[in-house]
């Protein structure tokens, strides 16, 4: 395996901080973007051509961002649910999202919002349709359209039963998997908070809280008990926007928009919403938290998910390149450090493969497998009352010699549809990914990030001649 390095530049501020103290970091340098932009340069995807859309609470009967903004320069905002004036929350989390200054993915110009509870009524489909017989409700309305969009809202829904919140969450789920749509949405605020009942517990979304942990956390309770929200993490901006989860969500919504416009350029498989998910995953960071932990069975954090949003690993995980598991490690690809494969279909009791060799002294990993719940409606009254949930395992072996060897490390909650190998200090060796069907059938994708880790002597020579040396190096999981 070839271990491929980035270029970051590394400041002397141990040495040199009393004379020359480093500048404080910006939430893009945090997330790898800068890094992005320096390595990738104008090639850099943006959003340009990408159509995206904004769903937002009310407040006194508001919900449209300020379009007079200046990062809102040459977009183009349609409103969803009719005239309104303009809200501060719905103007920062624009900005997040596709602002000039503050956002990402500054090439996005088309922008549709809505006002939340029209659209979960309307749009999504919930309310009873008027002209259907009996008071039936609507399908959801096709989301086609767009390719990401964004939910800074927190959906406590104490006022609905129980079985409407489950009903919610299958129907966001039924359009993420039928339209191809990446829907990002928020965890609440506060760390002692329970899990808003919409829709953070969906499984096809990507769930969002805070890089400080300020947020909702832990296993749901509704629409599928035991599994980890939030799915990622993310920095909320400046002090003058305050710690909400409503501003680290739309940042997210910004990297899947960069991702699925590269994806979009690549062809074939790589814009997949399964493929953004599980590349935003695996390229998430974990050395900002000293206790992230995960267990066979739980394969996320039970505060930061996956970690923090790193675009700059997920762009390159993805620029990696599709590699196609196959059913023997003997035929199974020779995958390099980044990278990712989608499976139309994987079955009951089979097995798919990919092969790394470490030749390092050592390197960490961290492997994501991700796939869609399916929602179907099995009475005909459009309640969305049928989920088809696979069950995947994902194992990592040694292979030495093209043998599958000794477990070396496996995923294998039944519950959750992410499951997540994060491994430190994995030896010199052959090693095998198996993805392994336990029960039903269903697409997947897997996403890996393989960083080698130096050896102290390497470390220690770093360090000399900081001032002048550009390090060679990439930000590890």
């Amino acid at each position: 395996m070839r271990f491929r390095q980035s270029a970051v530049f590394v400041f002397a501020c141990l040495v040199l901080s009393a004379a020359f103290p480093c500048q404080a970091q910006t939430d893009k340098d945090k997330v790898g973007f800068t890094q992005l932009q320096m390595e990738v340069g104008g090639g850099l995807e943006t959003g340009v051509g990408i159509r995206v859309g904004i769903v937002e609470a009310p407040s006194s009967g508001n919900y449209l961002p300020d379009i007079t903004n200046p990062e809102f320069v040459g977009k183009t905002f349609t409103p969803g649910s009719g005239a309104s004036g303009a809200i501060t929350h719905a103007t920062t989390v624009t900005r997040r999202f596709v602002g000039t200054a503050s956002g990402m993915a500054t090439g996005v110009t088309d922008i549709t919002v809505y006002e939340a509870n029209d659209w979960l009524g309307r749009v999504l489909g919930f309310d009873t349709d008027p002209v259907a017989p009996g008071n039936q409700k609507a399908a959801p309305l096709s989301h086609s359209d767009f390719t990401v969009m964004n939910h800074s809202y927190v959906g406590r829904a104490t006022n609905v039963t129980v079985a409407d919140a489950i009903e919610y969450n299958r129907r966001l789920d039924l359009v993420v998997d039928r339209d191809n749509v990446t829907m990002v949405v928020a965890a609440d605020n506060g760390s002692t908070s329970p899990i808003p009942r919409i829709f953070a517990p969906s499984y096809n979304t990507i769930t969002v809280g805070l890089t400080d942990g300020g947020h909702s956390s832990g296993a749901t309770t509704l629409n599928g008990s035991g599994r980890i929200k939030p799915d990622l993490v993310a920095p909320h901006g400046t002090t003058t926007d305050n710690s909400f989860t409503s501003f680290s969500t739309p940042f997210v919504s910004s990297a899947a928009t960069i991702l699925r416009h590269k994806g979009n350029n690549m062809g074939g498989n790589a814009a997949l919403n399964e493929v953004t998910k599980a590349v935003l995953l695996a390229g998430a960071t974990k050395d900002e938290f000293g206790g992230w932990s995960n267990t066979p069975t739980q394969p996320l954090d039970s505060t930061f998910g996956a970690g923090e949003l790193n675009i700059y690993n997920s762009y390159n995980i993805l620029d990696g390149g599709e590699f196609n598991g196959t059913n023997s490690i003997m035929t199974a690809p020779d995958i390099p450090d980044m990278g990712w494969d989608y499976v139309d279909s994987i079955t009951t009791s089979e097995s798919l493969f990919y092969n790394f060799d470490i030749v390092s002294p050592s390197a960490d990993a961290s492997i994501i497998l991700n796939w869609n719940v399916n929602i179907s409606d099995g009475g005909g009254v459009l309640d969305y009352d049928t989920m088809d949930f696979a069950n995947l395992d994902l194992q990592l072996y040694n292979s030495a010699g093209g043998v599958l060897g000794s477990l070396v490390a496996e995923s294998i909650s039944t519950v959750d549809n992410v499951e997540h190998l994060y491994l430190t200090g994995l030896a010199t060796g052959e090693y095998s990914i198996a993805v392994q069907g336990i029960s039903g059938t269903t697409d997947y994708a897997l996403a890996w990030n393989i960083t080698a880790v130096p050896e102290p002597s390497t470390l220690a020579a770093c360090f000399i001649g900081l001032t002048s040396v550009l390090i060679r190096r990439r930000q590890r999981a």
